[in-house]
């Protein structure tokens, strides 16, 4: 009997509840990068925020200036929400949202995030990018982060869209 339920430990999709709300683990494992994604994000920008100057591909802030301060605080907040959707995505809406509201957050995420890749790619090519030619290692990291994070979220938006069956037009 206890082979029996270790065996269904490992084979069985995450999600709890019924077998009509079960996660696809790559749904599940999605959700959870893109939770740590923003928490990771949350961390940085707090740390920016605080005044920390490294890994920064732009200007110094710092504590002092209240306003860069406080909307550097802003964007670690945006973090903590998008860590959030990926932790709705993996637990399956143990956080009461609705996959189809999942849907339209990860792929408002996706596209916010990947054409905020477009523009630096854009301001690089065209050498108006001060933050490249300041620290084009700093830059370069923070860019792929991002593509990182905007692909993260257009594949939730995708298998989250294959969660559900839209009725046709």
């Amino acid at each position: 009997m206890r082979d029996h339920r270790i065996k269904r430990f490992f084979t069985e999709p995450r999600g709890g509840g019924p077998v009509h709300s079960q996660v696809p683990r790559v749904t599940m494992r999605l959700g959870y990068a893109i939770a740590a994604w923003g928490g990771i994000f949350a961390a940085v920008h707090f740390y920016w925020a605080a005044g920390g100057t490294a890994a920064s591909a732009g200007p110094a802030t710092e504590a002092a200036d209240g306003w860069v301060a406080a909307y550097i605080a802003f964007i670690a907040l945006l973090g903590i929400a998008g860590g959030t959707v990926g932790l709705a995505i993996a637990r399956n809406g143990v956080l009461g949202v609705p996959r189809r509201v999942l849907f339209l957050l990860t792929r408002t995420g996706a596209t916010v995030l990947l054409i905020g890749v477009g523009i630096a790619a854009i301001r690089v090519a065209a050498g108006t990018d001060e933050g490249w030619q300041e620290s084009p290692t700093a830059t370069a990291a923070i860019t792929v982060y991002f593509l990182v994070g905007g692909l993260l979220y257009a594949l939730a938006a995708r298998a989250l869209r294959r969660s559900f069956v839209c009725p046709a037009p």
